[in-house]
C-alpha cells in the first residue's frame, strides 16, 4: 500500500463508474462530499474492488436504471456507497455473498461468474484494514454495497 490522497481516488473512481455506466446504457447519479485525506491503499487492487462492484451493480439493473455513487468522508473513514435499482440482496445473499465461490440466484449464473468477486473483494479490503457492507434499499428495490477504509490526516502518519 502507498498513501494516496482522497482527491486522486475519488477522480479515478468517478471515471470508471461513468465508463462502466456509460457502456451500459445506464445513468449516473453522484454524491461526493470529501475530505482531501490520505488513504493507505494498493491503487491497483483497489482498482479491481470498484470494478467488481460496478460490474455487479450493473449487471443486476434493470435496463436504463441508475447506478447511485456516493463519495464521502467522516472523522475517520472513506465511505464508497454504489448502488443499483435491481431485486436486491435476498437473505441468504446478504449471509453469504463474501463467502468464496458463493453464487446468489440460481438461475442468474452464467459461465463467467465464479462466485469470486465479492470474496476477492472483501480479501482484498481486510488488506487495507477496510470492510465492505451489503445492504438493500429500505423504500425501494435496489442493493447497497458500501466500502469503507481508514482515513489518515496528513502524509506523516
Amino acid at each position: 500500500p502507498q498513501k494516496v490522497q482522497v482527491t486522486t481516488v475519488v477522480e479515478k473512481i468517478k471515471e470508471l463508474a461513468k465508463e462502466i455506466t456509460s457502456v451500459n446504457k445506464l445513468i449516473l447519479s453522484e454524491t461526493i462530499n470529501f475530505e482531501d485525506r490520505i488513504l493507505m491503499i494498493d491503487t491497483k487492487l483497489f482498482e479491481r474492488v470498484i470494478q467488481n462492484i460496478l460490474s455487479n451493480a450493473v449487471q443486476y439493473a434493470p435496463a436504463k436504471s441508475i447506478i447511485e455513487l456516493s463519495l464521502i468522508t467522516t472523522n475517520s473513514k472513506f465511505e464508497i456507497s454504489i448502488s443499483d435499482q435491481g431485486q436486491g440482496f435476498s437473505k441468504e445473499d446478504l449471509e453469504h455473498a463474501m463467502e468464496q465461490f458463493y453464487r446468489g440466484d440460481k438461475s442468474r449464473h452464467s459461465s463467467i461468474n465464479y462466485g469470486l468477486g465479492l470474496y476477492t473483494s472483501a480479501q482484498i479490503m481486510a488488506l487495507h484494514s477496510g470492510k465492505i457492507l451489503l445492504q438493500n434499499k429500505l423504500s425501494e428495490d435496489g442493493a447497497i454495497v458500501k466500502v469503507e477504509l481508514p482515513l489518515y490526516s496528513n502524509l506523516s502518519n
